[in-house]
């Protein structure tokens, strides 16, 4: 009898440690889909923004140009040739850095969904064996609780004898 509670005990010791892990592995998963999922919403974000100003811009100058005076537009249109060059040497390399960015992010975005795709099907499939391990449990437990009421019979004088004991 105390072979078979301490059996029992230490099934359900067992089982509470198998929960508590599949907890942890659950939420470590749950956490890595989140980071993914936030990685490619900031790829996303970026690609937006880096493909975005070069059309604010455009539309900030057009505003500008429209409210300025025409003497003041002909002075602007023509700065110095030395200054015009520093400065389209610099947009020029804003322009290629801005497109390398976006050639690398581009290709850096299916990647990125890629892994979040085969995490989700890692995860139905871990979900899947997971509902299955619970039902193999229940099953396990429903056959214990039908083996015990068979042995009730057997055991329900025993417990008479025994329980008044309980109160005193």
């Amino acid at each position: 009898m105390r072979e078979s509670q301490q059996l029992r005990k230490n099934e359900i010791e067992i089982e509470t440690w198998k929960a508590y892990m599949t907890e942890q592995v659950d939420m470590m998963r749950q956490y890595k889909k989140q980071q993914e999922q936030q990685l490619l919403r900031d790829v996303d974000q970026i690609i937006k923004d880096i493909q975005q100003p070069p059309k604010e811009q455009q539309q900030q100058q057009q505003q500008q140009e429209q409210q300025q005076p025409p003497q003041e537009q002909q002075q602007q249109q023509q700065p110095p040739q030395e200054e015009q060059q520093p400065q389209q040497r610099q947009q020029q390399q804003q322009q290629r850095w801005k497109q390398q960015e976006l050639d690398r992010l581009l290709q850096q975005k299916p990647e990125l969904q890629k892994m979040l795709d085969a995490f989700s099907e890692k995860q139905h499939i871990l979900d899947g064996l997971e509902q299955r391990q619970q039902q193999q449990q229940q099953q396990r437990e429903v056959a214990v609780s039908r083996a015990a009421l068979q042995h009730k019979g057997l055991l329900f004088p025993r417990l008479q004898e025994i329980q008044p004991f309980f109160f005193l």
